[in-house]
């Protein structure tokens, strides 16, 4: 029962002990992402009434940053956001 229990112990510290490579957001992905969203919208109205522009740039913004998740080894460090 105890080499199992060691056993048990020492699988339990290798686990432990690997690097699991987190997520993070690519920033100057989720810039170029924003960038082409934006991009690819038709001229908006010279005036209105409501805010619907704002709408728009924070759709664009939400895709952008859902999009640029990554693995964290595969980001420059240079456009390393957050940890997600």
């Amino acid at each position: 029962m105890k080499t199992l229990t060691k056993l048990t112990l020492t699988l339990l510290l290798i686990t432990s002990c690997e690097k699991k490579d987190r997520t993070m957001h690519d920033m100057c992905l989720q810039r170029e992402i924003f960038k082409e969203c934006m991009d690819s919208l038709p001229a908006g109205p010279t005036s209105t009434h409501y805010n619907d522009w704002d709408e728009v740039v924070k759709e664009c913004g939400k895709i952008a940053y859902h999009h640029s998740i990554k693995i964290e080894s595969a980001i420059k460090n240079e456009c390393k956001g957050n940890g997600y």
